[in-house]
């Protein structure tokens, strides 16, 4: 440490609340990222800050959380939080926790400690130095000079703003901590904000659960490129190049990656010049093989009063003088090929946009409510006739259409209105999202004529059934009835209860999964009385119980081939009952039948 040098980056990594894949990266003057080195630590850091037995970035968490009546569940959202990062398939990030702390602890990565914590009767900080004053969080990290990682802290607002930890419950006006922490460990890790409005790393979040709950694309991008493993490296790709206007390389230009159908994967901005790259050099790493659309567009002048995304907001030091007066570029096909690298140079005309769109209209408990803001908004599988649209000082009324991207939705027409805001154009349509529409992020687009304007990744779609840990099991079955819901005892393979029912099984038979499921059945002994077999199937009777839930199950093999439930669970009455399994045919067949008491 003494012959290295090191900086302390303060209130850099910082979330700010809403209040009125590619990714971008930290990165030294050599154009080095700024990260953690799992494989090579710096012989100067505390085994406390990173376990160089275990490999894992060691954090304590301030005993006293935010309130004292949820002090359990606030500490677990936190453990949650780090638990998604640590479950991106083929990273390597991994987190362990040390002991709780007093919360008399203060932030500073010098101290040889890691930290989460809350302050809850002064914004001041760092001995004062710093003050997280209109910040939800901050992360403070320190670095040396070849960008490896030395220390992190992370601290959240509890004197300007409220918290709460779970989802199914958000207070009004309250943040959910889980998706401030998520962000804030975007910073630790190393990235900057991004352009994408509802990318987990976006600058501004608003009040309940919101679009940074679960990591996006993007930060998966990050993970899987930057901390990724050899399977990674080899089954991904990338995309690089410059972008220029005569002759000249253009900083801070928004960059962004979608599928055909319209689904943002991955948004960056044009670097500054490195020791190893020029002026207007781009990259987009970890991208999974196949066919993208790659674009450009301006971000808004730090200037402006009314934005949705300025250089400032991905990082103030590096893209706060952003060239922002050029024309979007259109979409420009591009092929990912696996373990391979794709070169696309794009060339900016250097005329400013004839429209922006400065505000997106954000959902309110009124049907007829309007409230316009630069925080994105979310849409979940199923939703019907919402109405979602954007403003804009400069945008056109006449002649105009405003679509939203991507597959499953339903929409109603354009329409357009001058009432709200002064006079401010409004262009709103009708939204109903089907079950099976792709989960992820979306975008506004303006259109009139040849001309376009983009409020790129402002939209997101989330899963009725998310699965922000990547397990392949619903997280509304393991939030119910774990805490954390990352933990290894909520994976589905895992059997906590001990009754010979995996997770995963639970959830099919809807029974709890720390409850063992016989012990909660009176008589639980079963009992298939009679197996038929005719034109219409296989009829397998049995005789049920009042109150308890039968769930039927087959498989082609004794033991090679997985149990495969048959139709819906049955509600016992106390007899006889029958259950058909109408694919059965004359071949061998397996069944299994399962109860569960009703919860």
């Amino acid at each position: 440490m003494k012959t290295t040098t090191q900086r302390l980056v303060i209130a850099v990594g910082s979330l700010v609340s809403f209040a009125c894949v590619a990714f971008v990266a930290k990165i030294n003057d050599q154009g080095d990222f700024r990260r953690w080195h799992y494989d090579n630590p710096p012989p100067s850091v505390s085994d406390n800050v990173f376990n160089r037995e275990t490999k894992a970035i060691r954090f304590s968490f301030a005993e006293e959380a935010f309130s004292e009546s949820s002090r359990a569940q606030e500490l677990n959202a936190i453990r949650s939080a780090f638990g998604q990062w640590e479950a991106v398939p083929h990273s390597i990030i991994d987190f362990e926790e040390g002991p709780l702390v007093p919360n008399a602890f203060d932030i500073n990565p010098g101290d040889g400690t890691n930290i989460v914590k809350w302050v809850r009767n002064s914004t001041l900080v760092n001995g004062g130095k710093s003050d997280i004053s209109g910040r939800l969080g901050s992360a403070f990290t320190l670095f040396f000079a070849d960008g490896r990682m030395a220390a992190a802290d992370i601290v959240l607002n509890g004197v300007e703003h409220d918290w709460f930890s779970d989802p199914a419950t958000p207070k009004p006006e309250a943040h959910f901590i889980e998706g401030t922490v998520i962000h804030e460990l975007g910073h630790v890790l190393g990235l900057d904000h991004t352009p994408l409005g509802a990318g987990t790393m976006f600058a501004r979040d608003g009040s309940g659960v919101g679009f940074q709950s679960g990591l996006s694309s993007d930060e998966i991008s990050f993970a899987q490129s930057v901390y990724g493993d050899e399977n990674a490296r080899r089954s991904l790709g990338s995309i690089e190049g410059t972008v220029q206007a005569s002759g000249q390389g253009i900083l801070g230009a928004g960059l962004f990656l979608e599928t055909p159908s319209g689904h943002l994967v991955a948004g960056t901005v044009s670097i500054e010049a490195t020791a190893g790259n020029s002026q207007g050099f781009y990259q987009f790493l970890g991208v999974p093989p196949g066919d993208y659309f790659i674009r450009a567009q301006p971000l808004d002048a730090s200037s402006a009063s009314r934005t949705l995304v300025k250089g400032r907001d991905v990082s103030f030091s590096r893209f706060n003088q952003a060239e922002v007066n050029f024309t979007a570029t259109e979409p420009l096909p591009v092929s990912v090929i696996q373990g391979q690298q794709t070169r696309v140079d794009l060339t900016l005309n250097l005329t400013p946009p004839t429209f922006r769109i400065d505000r997106i209209r954000q959902f309110t408990d009124s049907p007829t409510g309007i409230r316009s803001g630069n925080a994105a908004i979310t849409l979940t599988q199923g939703d019907q006739d919402k109405t979602i649209g954007v403003f804009g000082t400069t945008l056109p009324i006449t002649d105009v259409e405003l679509l939203i991207t991507g597959d499953g939705l339903t929409l109603g027409p354009t329409e357009v209105t001058t009432q709200f805001f002064s006079n401010l154009p409004h262009l709103f349509r009708t939204v109903s999202v089907s079950s099976d529409a792709t989960p992820g992020l979306r975008s506004f687009i303006v259109r009139r004529g040849a001309d376009r304007a983009y409020a790129s990744g402002f939209i997101e779609i989330r899963a009725l059934e998310p699965d922000d840990n990547f397990d392949g099991l619903s997280d509304n079955f393991q939030r119910l009835h774990f805490a954390p819901f990352t933990s290894p005892e909520a994976a589905p393979t895992a059997d906590p209860d001990e009754d010979g029912r995996t997770n995963a099984e639970e959830a099919q038979m809807g029974s709890n999964p720390i409850v063992p499921t016989e012990s909660s059945i009176p008589n639980s002994e079963l009992s298939i009385q009679q197996v038929s077999l005719n034109a219409s199937g296989a009829t397998i009777s049995f005789e049920s119980l009042a109150g308890i839930s039968y769930q039927l199950f087959t498989r082609d093999h004794v033991t090679d081939s997985p149990w495969v439930p048959i139709g819906d669970p049955v509600t016992g009455n106390g007899s006889l009952q029958s259950i058909t399994d109408a694919s059965a045919e004359a071949d061998i067949r397996f069944y299994e039948l399962r109860a569960s008491a009703s919860r």
